[in-house]
């Protein structure tokens, strides 16, 4: 039974390790950009990033995101922006 509840405790610490781990690349995933352009047909928006590299990414914020409009980007699979408070 000891055994068994040593197993459990060290999953548990396992868990929350990769789950501090998956929080830090997030973060460090995420930066700035401004929008540039949208693509209706791919519902995508273009947004270039401050060190010139573009992105096509699709928004999580509701409502419309105007061009030259700063935005958060977080990279992943599919980059995703949301509207920044002005």
């Amino acid at each position: 039974m000891n055994d068994l509840n040593s197993l459990l405790n060290q999953s548990r610490i396992n868990r929350s390790l990769f789950g501090q781990k998956i929080i830090a690349s997030q973060k460090s995933r995420q930066g700035q950009g401004v929008v540039i352009g949208y693509d209706a047909d791919l519902g995508y928006y273009s947004v270039q990033t401050v060190d010139g590299t573009i992105h096509q990414a699709e928004s999580i914020t509701t409502g419309a995101i105007a061009n030259g409009q700063k935005v958060a980007l977080i990279l992943g699979s599919i980059p995703k922006i949301k509207a920044m408070p002005s």
